[in-house]
Parts: structure tokens; sequence; C-alpha cells
């Protein structure tokens, strides 16, 4: 089980490291297009934060919510699993 455990560790840092800077902008260009058109009125900018929030600005925007998706997910169960809320007992020989 230690094996398993550093095992998803492992993974978990590798992919959080990874997805930190697209949920980051994912995060705040979300917030700044609701700023931009609530606060500013500026349908502009507030569209520019869309297209970067979904990543339609690159064209990539249908395989970025997946991968982002499939590895928010992951960190989802590898986090779970690594918190310790579902204990895994071992078989301990008699």
């Amino acid at each position: 089980m230690k094996k398993l455990k550093a095992l998803f560790y492992k993974h978990h840092r590798i992919i959080g490291i990874v997805l930190f800077i697209p949920l980051f902008l994912t995060a705040v260009t979300g917030v700044l297009a609701i700023i931009f058109e609530e606060v500013f009125d500026n349908r502009e900018l507030a569209k520019l934060m869309i297209e970067i929030h979904t990543m339609d600005i690159l064209g990539i925007e249908d395989i970025y919510c997946v991968i982002v998706g499939i590895g928010m997910i992951w960190l989802l169960v590898t986090g779970l699993v690594l918190s310790g809320i579902f204990p895994f007992k071992s078989k301990k020989p008699n």
C-alpha cells in the first residue's frame, strides 16, 4: 500500500504542477470577464477574457477542456486517496 500511495503522491504532484498554470489562467480570466462586463461595462475586454478563459484564442478550446477536466478528476481522486479518507487495511498474517 505504501508503494501505491508513493506512486499516487508522485503523480498528484506532477499533474498539479502541470495544471497550475491552466487552472490559474482559467480562474483569473473567468473573474476578470465578469468584472469587465458587469462593473466596467467593457464588453470587448470581457469577450477577450472569455476567449482566453476557454482557449478559443488559440483554437484549442475542445482539447483544453478535456485535458483540464481529466486532470482535475485525477487530482481529486489521488488527493482523496492521499488524504486518508478511505483507509485501506492491509491483510496481516496471523
